[in-house]
Parts: structure tokens; sequence; C-alpha cells
């Protein structure tokens, strides 16, 4: 399925079936995660670490359970990321985050 981003641009959209009990809760969920992404790098910019660990491991453990594996896994990888100090591969996995968000669009079934 194509879309568009903000700037009109066609953009390839990832396609997650998610419970149709959990419509109401999956938008704040993404926008949570959206937010998390802006923390992330006000975090980074601060060298916190551990507080970018600590956003990492609530993605990790929260993706899979409104059907987001991606965000599982991109979290697993941010925390693990985060444990080494290495704020440029924070930085990279908040672009997958963020990549990924742009294009994921929710059908409820």
């Amino acid at each position: 399925m194509i879309g568009h981003d903000q700037t009109g641009i066609p953009v390839e959209k990832i396609l997650i079936t998610a419970d149709s009990e959990l419509a109401d809760l999956i938008p704040d969920y993404l926008d949570c995660c959206r937010e998390y992404c802006r923390e992330i790098k006000m975090l980074q910019l601060n060298s916190d670490f551990e507080g970018i660990r600590s956003c990492a491991h609530g993605m990790k453990g929260s993706g899979g359970l409104y059907g987001f594996q991606k965000i599982t896994e991109i979290g697993a990888l941010m925390e693990i990321t985060a444990k080494t100090g290495n704020g440029e591969g924070v930085l990279q996995h908040v672009a997958e985050l963020e990549w990924y968000l742009a294009r994921v669009e929710v059908v409820y079934a």
C-alpha cells in the first residue's frame, strides 16, 4: 500500500493487523512512541544513557503487547546500545523507529 509523507512524497506503508479491542489504545500508544523518540534525542544530548535505556526497555516490553514486534525489536537494540554508551548508535535506532512510525498503518480485525 502506498501513502504519502508530510511533503506529499509517496511512501510504502507498513500494514499491521491488530485486535479491534485495542482500537482505542493503539493511537495513543503510537503517539507515546513518537514522544519517546523526542525524549530519547534530548536524553542523548545530555548523555543520559540510563534514561535512554529506561525508555528503550519500556518499548521493548510493550511493542509486542500491541502487535508491533518491530517496536519491541528496536527497543531491545536501543537498550543494548544505551548500555554501551553509544550515542550515535542510539540516534540510528531512533531514526529507524521514526521511519517505522511514519509508515505504520493499523488495520483492525
